[in-house]
């Protein structure tokens, strides 16, 4: 059957089944082809998912190896603040920030006992400073204003108080810490160094300061006058510097032992500092040689004065065992630049004017200023002190006699008087003495005139038993050496009446501790001998301490002898001290009696004797035996 007579219908239902049909198979087609992108997508989603479970699993494993590593580094953390703050402990040190946009101080850390802040205490400025030594103030505020401006670290030493309210060294130290986020703030440490600054100051204590007096030794003294010499140099000034030293002192050590010697020492650095601190800088040199440099604002003048005040005052020391001891002192000045330039030879020129100083100091002790004059007396004198070491071993001293007599020439007595005989021409005796004074010579010198005129005193009583000699005892003999000890030493075993030798001593003994001299006197006397005081009137003239001591003479200066003839004055005075001497039961002898009518002026005031070239002058023992034989049989004869 064909189309054109097929049954509408039946085409219709055909042709309708053929659409279905191609269309289920399309719709077969179709789904075939979305199962198959189906199955991609779900094999391509099964793989991801894969993927993403490695990604979710090698994430979680990172996250958990960050999470491990991040509290180790926590642990590492704590155990290496823990070990910082037993390290800041076991340092004596603490950790600290500064804000330097608020000024607030902050502990961090350590051993908080060093200071007296809390952990973790914000400290305002004021309370900082507060707890800063006053001394460190000016170099705290500087370095801290600069910071911002110059430097972004420091390195400073201050001094803090700790808990017990005392001051501590602290090493500060810090790094400025700066970011965008923040303020500027310092990141620092503060490390006790207390222990480490005393040993710093006992180490610079050694080089620098005398152990035994606490003041500056040579070496530091050294550098004192070179930063003193450049600042004189850079502003056009000069300054004094100032010797002063203890007379003999060689003979404390000698006569009283080291340990006095040195309380000694320590008495006149104590003195020394305690004049002159605010002046200038004090240093011992050596024994007991001590210098004093003058502040620039300090005149040449001033410091002579101060310098003068000393050695005027000052006789004895009472030293911390409760120990008196008698001392003189000498003194000497120069001047920067006029008297030496080179610490060398200014030292030099003021040792010159020490040394004429001393020569001045049993008259009046007083300060010298050097001029260039002296430099000249300062060879004099090292050679006489040269040649008197050589005298005192070989013997070269001898006694040239010269009698006392009364107003009609009969001879009561003779002074011994010292004789240098292989001395330098140009050498006084009063040279050789005022030398050895001051070298310490005197003593042996001393005992040597004690020995020899006891000996010569032996030989002038086998002639006349009732006549005596008198001889010359130093004030240092005094201070230094037990007299009467010494006398009744050199009499053992001779015949001598010790009745019939004179001690003369000068009125600068007087200067001295009145009591221990009028003890010394008092034994003196007690060996019989007789006192008599030499040259009254050139010095320290009082009858006062006549009445005191246990004085048989008194000798007139030979000053007064001259004008007694032609000056009322002289007389007078002549005439006053014989009529008080005989009040208080001494006898007057005049000295440098030249002329008959000295002699004549003298008897009439009724002087007891007369010495001088009226009479006699000074002879050699022998000769001087031989004219007292004659003499007494003369006198016997009459």
């Amino acid at each position: 059957m064909n189309e054109s007579t097929e049954d509408p219908k039946v085409a219709y239902l055909r042709k309708r089944l053929e659409l279905e049909k191609s269309a289920r198979q399309q719709a077969e087609g179709l789904l075939e082809s979305k199962s198959r992108e189906l199955f991609e997508i779900n094999k391509i989603l099964e793989r991801s998912n894969e993927q993403l479970d490695e990604q979710v699993q090698q994430r979680t494993s990172a996250l958990l190896a960050q999470t491990k590593l991040a509290e180790d580094n926590a642990s590492r953390l704590n155990s290496a603040v823990e070990r910082l703050e037993i390290i800041l402990t076991a340092a004596r040190a603490v950790s600290w920030t500064y804000d330097i946009t608020h000024h607030t101080f902050r502990v961090n850390g350590g051993d908080t006992s060093l200071l007296q802040f809390k952990l973790d205490e914000v400290v305002d400025f004021k309370k900082l400073k507060q707890a800063l030594h006053p001394d460190d103030h000016a170099i705290f505020r500087e370095t801290f204003s600069e910071l911002s401006y110059l430097k972004s670290k420091i390195d400073i030493r201050l001094r803090f108080k700790d808990q017990d309210d005392q001051y501590r060294w602290f090493a500060l130290s810090a790094v400025m810490s700066r970011s965008e986020a923040q303020d500027p703030i310092l990141l620092g440490a503060l490390i006790d160094v207390q222990d480490h600054v005393k040993r710093e100051e006992e180490a610079w204590a050694l080089s620098n300061i005398d152990s035994l007096t606490q003041v500056a030794n040579r070496h530091y003294f050294e550098q004192l006058f070179a930063k003193a010499k450049q600042q004189s140099q850079d502003f056009g000034t000069g300054f004094t510097l100032g010797l002063v030293d203890i007379n003999e002192f060689r003979l404390i050590n000698e006569s009283f032992g080291q340990r006095t010697a040195d309380w000694t020492l320590q008495a006149l650095a104590d003195l020394l500092v305690d004049r002159f601190e605010d002046k200038g800088s004090i240093a011992r040199l050596a024994a007991d040689e001590f210098v004093i440099l003058f502040n620039s604002d300090v005149k040449a003048t001033q410091a002579f004065d101060h310098l003068e005040q000393l050695v005027t005052s000052i006789d004895h020391f009472e030293l911390n065992n409760g120990e008196r001891v008698a001392i003189t002192l000498s003194a000497g000045a120069a001047c920067f630049p006029y008297d030496g330039q080179q610490f060398d030879n200014l030292l030099q020129a003021v040792q010159t004017a020490n040394q004429q100083s001393k020569q001045s100091r049993f008259s009046s002790p007083k300060c010298v200023m050097y001029h260039p004059g002296m430099d000249v007396s300062r060879q004099r004198d090292r050679n006489i002190r040269q040649n008197l070491h050589r005298a005192v071993t070989q013997d070269e001293f001898s006694f040239a006699l010269q009698p006392l007599a009364t107003k009609d020439g009969k001879w009561l007595a003779a002074e011994a008087l010292l004789r240098w005989t292989k001395g330098p021409r140009y050498c006084s005796t009063l040279d050789f003495i005022t030398v050895a004074e001051s070298c310490g010579l005197i003593l042996p010198i001393g005992e040597w005139v004690i020995k020899n005129a006891i000996q010569q005193l032996s030989a002038i009583q086998k002639i006349r038993p009732d006549f005596w000699l008198s001889i010359n005892i130093s004030p240092a003999q005094f201070q230094h050496q037990d007299l009467a000890s010494t006398i009744q030493g050199a009499a053992e075993g001779t015949e001598v009446d010790l009745s019939r030798l004179a001690i003369e001593v000068t009125e600068s003994l007087f200067l001295d501790d009145l009591t221990r001299v009028q003890n010394s006197l008092d034994r003196i006397k007690a060996l019989g001998c007789t006192i008599a005081i030499d040259d009254f009137g050139s010095g320290y003239s009082s009858l006062g301490y006549v009445q005191q001591l246990p004085i048989d003479y008194i000798k007139i200066d030979k000053r007064f002898v001259d004008q007694i003839t032609e000056h009322s004055e002289s007389h007078n005075i002549t005439k006053a001290i014989i009529d008080m001497s005989h009040s208080l039961h001494s006898k007057v002898v005049a000295e440098g009696v030249e002329t008959l009518l000295q002699v004549e002026a003298l008897a009439a005031l009724n002087c007891d004797a007369m010495q001088g070239y009226y009479f006699a002058r000074p002879m050699a023992p022998e000769q001087f035996l031989a004219e007292l034989k004659h003499n007494s049989e003369r006198f016997v004869a009459e």
